[in-house]
């Protein structure tokens, strides 16, 4: 159906893993292109763990800047409240301050993401506001409808809690978070083995008999 450098898949931590065979980013990949599994070859895109959208947004953009243009793109989008970035840092309370906290040696870089941490919990408390960070997303999801229908790049897009319906691609209806179970949030991309081959399975089936402009439910 693709080729491999045609398959662009962009999102928060649901997409953050791509390495094993079994992940499900890998796993959609090798059905989408007939290829077998290579070690050394990654689905393009990244999955930004912790990260607002704004990191997804300045990838995305990069990546149309590439000779070979993405033919398909999902989208792992995040939810609305995290911080931006443009070095990537995972800049909500629960992801900084788990990471920073995990670190037993204290090196200057450690130090340094601690500051960031409690500075990000600071605005959190002090400083949020919930409006404008749904308007954010909102003017977000916006500009990124009209681009994908410009470069007529077939699209999914999944949301991690709240759904929103888009006017280019396919719209998948449950929030990732209510497709996942407590005791894998620790696996990779929040799904144990078993449901990263069912998810990417189930994408699969998606894309092979992908509708623009519709919304749709998994078989989960």
């Amino acid at each position: 159906m693709f080729s491999w450098d045609e398959i662009l898949i962009l999102g928060d931590s649901f997409a953050g893993h791509r390495t094993e065979e079994t992940d499900w980013p890998q796993q959609l990949a090798m059905k989408l292109t007939n290829e077998s599994f290579d070690p050394n070859r990654l689905p393009r895109g990244q999955g930004f763990i912790g990260c607002a959208l704004w990191s997804v947004r300045l990838r995305l953009y990069e990546e149309f800047k590439q000779s070979t243009r993405p033919k398909l793109a999902v989208f792992c989008h995040t939810d609305a409240s995290r911080l931006p970035s443009n070095t990537n840092v995972p800049l909500n309370v629960n992801s900084s301050l788990f990471t920073a906290n995990s670190v037993k040696t204290i090196t200057k870089e450690v130090n340094d993401y601690l500051k960031i941490s409690e500075a990000c919990q600071q605005y959190y408390d002090h400083l949020y506001c919930e409006d404008f960070h749904t308007w954010a997303q909102a003017q977000w999801f916006t500009e990124l409808d009209k681009h994908l229908r410009i470069f007529n790049v077939q699209t999914v897009h999944l949301h991690l809690t709240q759904v929103h319906n888009f006017n280019w691609g396919m719209t998948v209806q449950q929030p990732l978070h209510d497709l996942t179970i407590p005791r894998d949030w620790a696996g990779h991309n929040h799904f144990s083995i078993e449901n990263n081959l069912k998810f990417a399975n189930e994408l699969y089936k998606v894309i092979e008999n992908y509708t623009n402009s519709t919304q749709i439910r998994l078989n989960w």
